[in-house]
């Protein structure tokens, strides 16, 4: 009777574990990321990192999945600084914006064409001047219009200008 209990509390006890909804991780898979650029073109999503990681999916999310699923390790998406956001995908914006990967205090901007994930992030490291986006998700939840400030580049060049 009592080795009966026992085998029936260890098996409870798996049961526990392999049914937790808590989880590790190995920290060396993890993928820090410090820009996201995304861009939408023939139909398609497309979101890279500064490391050079890509996406493709039908809207933010997907691309977003696609490029978790892709990826050699476990990309970190919320360690993210910046978010660069192409005029050509901002007919979702307010989805991107809203995606639970962000961190709150990521900076967003917007490009008027689209912007290398890995070249810009230096410059963006020296220049911070760019919205939230808890401060988007609050304008877009009060209706307030907020201007982003967009990256421009040429000839491997950036600058900052007034937002649109």
């Amino acid at each position: 009777m009592k080795r009966s209990k026992s085998a029936m509390a260890l098996a409870a006890l798996a049961a526990a574990l392999l049914f937790s909804p808590f989880h590790s991780e190995d920290a060396s898979e993890r993928i820090p990321v410090q820009t996201l650029c995304i861009r939408f073109a023939d139909g398609v999503y497309q979101v890279q990192t500064d490391g050079g990681l890509r996406g493709f999916g039908a809207d933010p999310a997907a691309a977003f999945a696609d490029l978790e699923r892709s990826a050699p390790g476990l990309p970190a998406f919320s360690t993210a600084r910046q978010l660069i956001v192409a005029d050509n995908a901002m007919d979702s914006f307010s989805e991107l914006v809203f995606l639970e990967c962000l961190h709150p205090g990521t900076e967003v901007y917007r490009s008027a064409a689209p912007v290398d994930a890995g070249d810009v992030t230096a410059f963006l490291n020296r220049h911070a001047a760019g919205v939230s986006v808890s401060r988007l998700r609050s304008a877009i939840l009060t209706g307030e219009a907020i201007k982003l400030p967009e990256i421009a580049g040429a000839g491997g060049r950036y600058r900052i200008c007034d937002g649109k």
